[in-house]
This record gives C-alpha cells, sequence and structure tokens, in this order.
C-alpha cells in the first residue's frame, strides 16, 4: 500500500511560501489542551508515550500535517511495515513523522520524496518512477483536490502507474467536493481546484481510464464531517462545499 504523506498542493498558503505557513501553524487551533481519542491511543499505544506526554508532544510537534499517520494506524493493526510505501513533495516532512511517532529504529516502510507531476525522468519524478506497477493499493486522502482538472488528470494517471496492472487494484480516498462539480478559485492563490460531486468523479475516472489504457469500477458519495467544518472558516470555503469519498478498482 501507499500513502501519500502530505498534499502536494499551491507552493503559496494565504500570501506565504507553504512551509512558513506550516511553520506559523496556519493550519491549527490555538491553545490546544486535547486531541482526538484515536490519534491519543495511537501515541500511547504505537509510539509508547506516557499519557500525559501526549498533548505536550503534538503541540511542540505542530507541524504534524498527514506526517504519514495512517502508515503508522496501518502497522498498528498489524499490517507489517514492509508492505507498506509512503510518499512526499517534501523529505523534511517525512523526518518530521520520525520524528512525531518515535519510530525510526523499528518502522521499516519505504517512503520516498518526489513531485508526481513530474516526468519519471527528470530528478523530482525519479523517486516516485521506482514504485511503478508495485503497488496494490493507494490512499490518497486529500490529495487530488488541490489541482485544477488538467493537473488533477494528470496526477491521477501517475498514481495508476503505480498500480499492479492486475484486477484488483485500488485507488480511493477522501478529499474536498461540492454538490456544484466544477472548478474553484482558490482566494489564496493564483490557481483553481476542482471540486467533484458522484457524477464527475465518475467521469474523471473514466477520463483517466481512457487516457491510460485502463478500466476503473468507482464508487463515490458527498458527506458532510469533521473535515468540513475544519474548512468553513477558510477563505475557499462556500455553501456547496462537502467532502467526498472515493473507491476506484481496476477491472
Amino acid at each position: 500500500m501507499i500513502q501519500n504523506v502530505r498534499r502536494h498542493g499551491p507552493a503559496v498558503f494565504e500570501g506565504q511560501p507553504a512551509v512558513d505557513a506550516v511553520l506559523k501553524q496556519a493550519w491549527y487551533a490555538e491553545n490546544v489542551d486535547s486531541i482526538p481519542e484515536s490519534a491519543r491511543l495511537l501515541l500511547e499505544q504505537y509510539s509508547n508515550l506516557e499519557p500525559e506526554e501526549v498533548v505536550p508532544h503534538v503541540v511542540t510537534m505542530m507541524q504534524d500535517v498527514a506526517l504519514g499517520k495512517e502508515i503508522r494506524y496501518l502497522v498498528q493493526d498489524g499490517v507489517p511495515s514492509t508492505q507498506l510505501y509512503g510518499f512526499d513533495l517534501e523529505p523534511e516532512f517525512i523526518e518530521l513523522g520520525y520524528q512525531l511517532f518515535r519510530d525510526r529504529d523499528r518502522l521499516q516502510a519505504t517512503f520516498v520524496s518526489g513531485d508526481i507531476l513530474a516526468e519519471p525522468t527528470t530528478p523530482e519524478g525519479q523517486e516516485l518512477a521506482r514504485l511503478q506497477g508495485e503497488i496494490d493499493i493507494i490512499f490518497a486522502s486529500s490529495f487530488l483536490h488541490v489541482w485544477d482538472w488538467g493537473d488533477m488528470i494528470k496526477a491521477a494517471r501517475s498514481l495508476v502507474s503505480m498500480t499492479r496492472p492486475c484486477r484488483g487494484s485500488m485507488i480511493l480516498g477522501k478529499q474536498l467536493g461540492s454538490l456544484k462539480a466544477g472548478q474553484y478559485k482558490m482566494p489564496t492563490s493564483r490557481g483553481f481546484n476542482f471540486r467533484h460531486n458522484k457524477e464527475s468523479m465518475a467521469q474523471f475516472w473514466q477520463r483517466v481510464g481512457d487516457e491510460t489504457g485502463t478500466s476503473w469500477k468507482v464508487e463515490a458519495d458527498l458527506y458532510q464531517g469533521h473535515e468540513l467544518e475544519e474548512n468553513r472558516s477558510h477563505a475557499w470555503s462556500e455553501p456547496d462545499m462537502r467532502m467526498i469519498w472515493f473507491s476506484a478498482v481496476r477491472d
């Protein structure tokens, strides 16, 4: 399985370079005094933190923005870490994941860095090119929605190239969607992102299949969850915004 460790998004967040924005804690609530129960249990049971250590440790590691936690959940549930892969645009965030979970000496997952939009022959794309045809399941959470339609197609083609060329290979995830599918201007950058509904998600994977010579059985649905409420305060929010989950299984 491969999991994207962090979004590949615009280089600017609310007028700042992305890394600066992270360091400014632009994504996080202030005055954190508790964390979700599932995250607390993971840090206690997987990372062996004492209960009183958990919240101070998370506050210290405020860059904890998708630092491979799904991979650690899978390992905690019994999946051999040698079967897991993760990738990130910036290798520094992979390092931060080791610091957060304190597992450098025991986690045997493979992490690679690179740009999923880069050509495989370029330095930015060579690491990801090593995974072509190797992966059974790709979990792409809060990932594809950072691009407009064209780049989203390009990113999905790269994901398809990583899957094993056999029936049952799967790409799944969740991301921002909308009741009204379409391109949405991102107020904090010069770009657009595409937000799907159920119908457009099916059309999207049909297009990806046509361009890659593959066929996919697609399921998807809109929902409202805590992720949606967390995004309501941002400038890119709009009344029809929803979350959408999807599963694309290779025929």
